[in-house]
């Protein structure tokens, strides 16, 4: 059997997405990047963070923090939270067309190119970042489901504006979160309609015999 270090040599799993620039615009019908005149849209891969990574992140994002006059930066800091997902693009997001065995970065210039650009907008960013998060989520081995119970608590704590379960999930349990509610949602309307035809059709039989 092999070692955990013949198997460490392997590459970590890439993942191909899509970034609208420009006058670029997601289709909420397709999920799919559409372009107007002055839009473009590249393929660029993203890859979860290792160990070592994160640690880079976090220090470095400390940092960043502590330059700009924040003490003791923590989650919540909005320059520390800010910092940690742009150096986290740095590292994550890599040249599509670059080799799996020399994967180059796709932000090039590292921080300070992803920090001072101005064709990136902070939706670009956070966009960028949810879809390393949920493929980070989906390579992870860690359990994500909730129990059933879990899951009402979630929803009595959404229905009632306590958004901490939203802000406090990760995104592929975000996403598994909002796709059961939607399905419910399907269900329910399927439901109601059927149920409403029946009662239609059963007035509209009743209703010659009411008029004799």
């Amino acid at each position: 059997m092999a070692t955990f270090g013949q198997l460490a040599k392997g590459t970590r799993a890439r993942k191909p997405i899509q970034l609208g620039l420009g006058r670029a615009r997601i289709n909420p019908a397709t999920g799919d990047w559409e372009t107007d005149e002055g839009g473009t849209v590249t393929t660029l891969d993203v890859r979860p963070i290792n160990p070592v990574e994160h640690t880079t992140i976090v220090e470095s994002a400390r940092a960043f923090a502590m330059s700009k006059g924040v003490a003791n930066p923590k989650d919540g800091d909005e320059l520390y939270d800010d910092a940690k997902v742009l150096y986290t693009l740095v590292l994550a997001c890599i040249d599509h067309d670059s080799s799996e065995k020399e994967p180059k970065p796709f932000f090039e210039g590292g921080f300070d190119q992803l920090h001072g650009t101005e064709l990136l907008l902070p939706d670009h960013i956070g966009y960028l970042y949810e879809q390393q998060q949920l493929w980070q989520d989906e390579c992870s081995p860690r359990f994500t489901n909730q129990t059933p119970g879990q899951f009402m608590a979630a929803v009595m704590q959404a229905a009632e504006g306590n958004q901490s379960f939203f802000v406090g999930a990760r995104p592929g349990m975000r996403w598994d979160f909002t796709r059961t509610l939607a399905a419910a949602f399907l269900n329910l309307q399927t439901l109601t309609s059927r149920t409403s035809s029946g009662s239609s059709s059963s007035t509209s039989e009743t209703a010659p015999a009411a008029q004799e």
